[in-house]
């Protein structure tokens, strides 16, 4: 295309999508494009591309509405001859550089009447574009930041495994049939420690509420929420659910000798939104910042993660790692905050029960906003504590 682009007098393009590449800056250098249809459909097409081209009178848009625009014709003007280029591949690095695609060079003088079809439809096309101005961009660009966030978690295939048997709870269940309703029927089992762990997350929302960082928390509160308070009931609350660390001495010393540096790995996870796998990374980088830690230290990272988003991530301990991670088909042996975020994480948020809607039950809601940590209550076995 490089090469036709350089012979051509001048290009009538038509294509759904297009990005930044070396082709496209030369057609655009080369000031031959008489018409360029481009689509905007399913915000593929970068916002950037739109701007390079507005103040080009060849070029007109397809709003992303009605009949999804879809075409691939690049047609080549070379005095006498015409050359066609028609294919699956779309004006991207990817259509044209890096994906598996499939096209055909078409070459015959201007009266052929096959080629007559190709440059008609080109024009027919153009009639039916829109004239680019910054309006649309303007509207394009906030659209396409909208849409960006659901590409990216559908750009990773996620491979759900067949849940191990265990004798903890739900792992007869596939991950992907538990509904809502069982899930809530599950974690309602629980009957003696059900209303507490539901007090547990209310106050750790009602602490990280009010925007202090965990260095400047109180050190009773610190501990409540890092799982280590001895003993670890406080004012009515039982801070031992969800992961109780307190076996392990050396967290007291860590929760009290470096603070700052746990503040800096919970600031990677936003108190709202959607968590995304880099606020995972970027916590997990700043956690093993603290001497010592390693991947190893699932228990007290996932605690702490719980607390915070308890909507997102869940505490794994030695109560409940064996059935947590048979339900999701991974070796509780090898689990790791390494690859948390891999095998508990993406999966989980696959889930039917995970995906619901936030349920009208008031009672229902508190769990709904806690449903990841709440795994807990289904698969915490005191045996293996």
């Amino acid at each position: 295309m490089l090469k036709l682009i350089g012979e051509a007098k001048s290009l009538q393009w038509a294509t759904a999508w297009a990005t930044d590449s070396k082709v496209l800056d030369s057609a655009l250098n080369s000031k031959k494009l008489s018409m360029f249809v481009l689509g905007t459909h399913q915000y593929f097409t970068e916002p950037s591309v739109l701007d390079r081209c507005l103040e080009n009178p060849h070029v007109r848009v397809m709003q992303p509405k009605g009949p999804m625009f879809h075409p691939k014709l690049y047609v080549f003007d070379l005095g006498k001859r015409v050359e066609v280029f028609l294919g699956s591949s779309n004006l991207t690095n990817g259509g044209l550089f890096t994906n598996i695609e499939c096209g055909v060079f078409l070459n015959a003088e201007w009266n052929n009447p096959s080629i007559q079809t190709f440059t008609k439809h080109v024009e027919s096309l153009w009639s039916k574009g829109e004239k680019l101005d910054a309006d649309f961009i303007a509207s394009y660009k906030a659209n396409h930041r909208r849409m960006r966030d659901a590409k990216e978690k559908l750009g990773e295939f996620v491979p759900i495994k067949k849940p191990q048997k265990s004798a903890r709870s739900a792992n007869d269940i596939d991950p992907q049939s538990m509904t809502w309703k069982t899930f809530v029927k599950l974690v309602k089992a629980d009957t003696d420690g059900f209303d507490m762990r539901l007090k547990v997350l209310l106050q750790a929302r009602q602490i990280f509420a009010r925007g202090l960082p965990f260095s400047d928390l109180d050190e009773i509160e610190q501990k409540c929420l890092a799982g280590i308070l001895k003993p670890p009931k406080r004012l009515g609350v039982d801070w031992g659910y969800f992961g109780q660390m307190s076996p392990y001495g050396s967290y007291s010393a860590i929760i009290q000798n470096h603070s700052k540096l746990i503040s800096k790995a919970l600031a990677q996870i936003p108190l709202q939104g959607r968590i995304k796998r880099r606020h995972y990374e970027a916590y997990l980088a700043a956690f093993k910042m603290i001497p010592g830690a390693s991947k190893t230290w699932t228990g007290m990272g996932t605690r702490l993660l719980s607390m915070k988003r308890p909507d997102y991530f869940v505490c794994i301990d030695n109560a409940n790692r064996r059935g947590l991670c048979s339900y999701f088909g991974s070796a509780s042996t090898t689990t790791n905050l390494d690859n948390y975020w891999e095998r508990i994480i993406m999966p989980m948020m696959l889930t039917p029960w995970w995906l619901a809607e936030v349920p009208d039950d008031d009672g229902e809601q508190e769990i709904w906003m806690g449903r990841a940590a709440m795994l807990d209550a289904i698969y915490y076995d005191p045996i293996q504590r």
